[in-house]
């Protein structure tokens, strides 16, 4: 899942949600759920909007051909890290891309 991960981000629409996604990162996978880490509740909340996770989920059936349900968390601990600010995305390259 975590070498898929990139091309499954880039599938998503809309935007606002690939966003977030790529604020987050796979954490793990427990039976058929897989867990995505997010350093803000705002993100970790889009996209465990029903709507925006079943896009995602119904784009990891198609590529894995299998049903994997999401798990959206908070990783508090991530934040302060100086790692953590890193693999945060440049909210002005994301907003490039939205536009």
């Amino acid at each position: 899942v975590r070498r898929a991960w990139p091309e499954i981000v880039n599938a998503v629409t809309p935007a606002s949600v690939k966003m977030s996604l790529k604020n987050g990162r796979v954490q793990d996978m427990r039976g058929t759920a897989l867990v995505l880490a997010f350093p803000s509740a705002f993100h970790r909340d889009k996209v465990a909007q029903t709507d925006s996770s079943r896009k995602v989920e119904e784009i990891l059936e198609k590529r894995f051909k299998r049903s994997i349900k999401l798990e959206c968390v908070l990783e508090e601990e991530r934040r302060s890290s100086p790692q953590a600010r890193e693999d945060l995305v440049n909210l002005a390259e994301a907003a490039a891309d939205v536009f």
